[in-house]
């Protein structure tokens, strides 16, 4: 039986919006086994991007890890106690990134993405924010994008995937 989810930090969500927003770091955790487990939680949702880079479960072991330390955070957006979308940031003194930005399935074509992005940049504060993707996900992104006046500031071959560019946005 799942547990359910315990809301932390609400930000930037309407009262009468059936989806809710929580940010998952040291700050907001009552203790490292709560955060261990609500970062688990996640991991199924993360199988599409293990396919997408190599040494996944090192980088994810890292970010584990991280959010300890306050370098990372999570920011959740779950309808009743399931998860239906997160972004996995980090805010460390020389970068503030959204490192993964992903919506469930069942749960997309209903502007979570822009609950999402509004709660992640909040969090990650003023100043230049990155954003990388592949060059076969800029398009379903292209929207959000520009909505949140992101720019594609550079593109590399091979950066993450042989054969594949990489795109960065600010």
């Amino acid at each position: 039986m799942k547990q359910p989810i315990r809301h932390i930090n609400p930000f930037f969500v309407h009262e009468s919006c059936p989806f809710k927003a929580f940010v998952l770091n040291i700050s907001y955790c009552r203790d490292v086994s709560h955060m261990s487990f609500l970062a688990h939680r996640i991991k199924p949702h993360l199988v599409d991007a293990s396919k997408q880079y190599p040494n996944f479960e090192t980088w994810y072991s890292k970010v584990s890890t991280e959010l300890l330390y306050g370098l990372r955070s999570i920011v959740f957006i779950y309808h009743k106690n399931d998860i239906a979308a997160f972004s996995i940031l980090k805010h460390s003194d020389v970068e503030k990134k959204i490192c993964t930005f992903y919506t469930v399935n069942k749960y997309r074509r209903n502007h979570i993405g822009n609950l999402l992005m509004q709660n992640s940049l909040q969090l990650l504060g003023s100043g230049s924010v990155l954003i990388t993707m592949p060059d076969k996900k800029v398009d379903e992104f292209r929207n959000i994008l520009s909505k949140y006046n992101f720019v594609n500031q550079n593109k590399i071959m091979n950066y993450y995937n042989k054969n594949e560019e990489e795109y960065f946005f600010i």
